[in-house]
């Protein structure tokens, strides 16, 4: 019976198609954040280079405030992905020789070193917020103000009715006033 006769070519197939998940497997676990740092040192060196943290060379109306934000979401972020990882190693050793455990080297230098991924997702998703955080407003809030406008909208006109009612009552009681 031939029913699992695999075609020609399949073994090669199969193997290059392992091949390339353990190899993703392994870079997204190994590589990955080692990728992530050495992009947070190149955007170091330009910070650098373009002096963008030099409060004297900020031509913005607000300078200090500029700096702040420069060095918070600009400088900062990238500054702790870059002491995560260079200093994972030594930190690790430290714990394992403080603790006298190989399990304390493993989660330290773990939680160091894939804590660089971590901070480069905020990263992002602070870049993210600052560059659709309008759009997202917009239609997060847009359907919020309509319902906001159209009950404020029925509350006045309520007050008017109440008023134009309360207006007709004064008037029968000053007519007849046997109706109070």
């Amino acid at each position: 019976m031939e029913l699992f006769k695999f075609e020609e070519g399949t073994k090669e197939t199969v193997s290059n198609g392992g091949m390339c998940v353990l190899e993703k497997i392994l870079y997204g676990l190994f590589k990955s954040p080692f990728a992530v740092w050495r992009m947070s040192c190149k955007h170091l060196k330009e910070i650098r280079t373009e002096a963008r943290l030099n409060i004297e060379k900020i031509d913005k109306p607000l300078p200090f405030i500029c700096f702040l934000i420069r060095y918070i979401f600009d400088f900062l972020l990238h500054a702790l992905i870059f002491l995560a990882v260079a200093l994972a190693p030594i930190v690790a050793i430290i714990a394992a020789i403080k603790e006298s455990s190989f399990i304390a080297f493993i989660t330290t230098f773990a939680a160091l070193y894939y804590g660089a991924l971590a901070i480069r997702l905020s990263i992002e998703s602070l870049v993210l917020i600052r560059k659709y955080g309008v759009v997202i407003l917009r239609y997060i809030f847009l359907p919020i103000m309509i319902v906001y406008h159209f009950m404020y909208y029925l509350s006045k006109k309520c007050e008017a009715k109440t008023y134009k009612y309360q207006k007709r009552i004064n008037d029968y009681k000053r007519e007849d006033p046997t109706l109070e």
